[in-house]
């Protein structure tokens, strides 16, 4: 029997069945995996966000990179050679009617001034430019959002500084 070629070895595969369970396995594995839902650990972009805006105050165009001064003044300008007005908007009564009818249309408003330095030195612009970037990023982290965050809006102090005078004429 020696010749018939027929040996025990040869009876069992080369591979041996923990092999092929493992390959089985991790192939198994991998197809689970990929077909999961994908969970991000960021906040659904469904979240609400606070998106009232009560007039039409932020009406100066000027993009994160630019200097909000340099953008208002350019503003100004423009509607000046064009013929209009800029400022009726952006007086102290132009304000109080803007907010008067935010708080008649959504009940409350919440109005956030940002105080800046107005020196013209590249330092303070940067600073401008950095100042308006962190409120914008507070306000997105507690779920305000504006409009259009392409566009600022200004009020004249000049015309604060009046009132207080007239005030202290009327009651001094």
């Amino acid at each position: 029997m020696a010749g018939d070629g027929s040996d025990s070895s040869s009876s069992t595969s080369s591979l041996p069945i923990s092999n092929i369970l493992a390959v089985v396995l991790t192939t198994a594995a991998v197809l689970v995996h990929q077909f999961s839902a994908y969970e991000s650990s960021r906040p659904n972009a469904t979240d609400t966000k606070v998106t009232r805006q009560a007039g039409a105050l932020q009406d100066v165009d000027s993009r994160l990179w630019q200097d909000p001064f340099g953008a208002v003044a350019r503003y100004r300008d423009g509607e000046l050679a064009s013929g209009g007005k800029p400022d009726e908007l952006h007086s102290m009564e132009g304000v109080r009617d803007s907010v008067a009818g935010g708080i008649a249309q959504y009940g409350s408003v919440t109005v956030i001034g940002v105080m800046q330095a107005t020196e013209p030195y590249v330092e303070n612009q940067e600073r401008r430019r950095r100042d308006r970037y962190a409120v914008l990023s507070a306000l997105n982290a507690l779920n305000y959002a504006d409009d259009d965050t392409q566009y600022i809006g200004y009020f004249r102090m000049s015309d604060l500084v009046k009132e207080k005078s007239d005030w202290k004429k009327r009651t001094g």
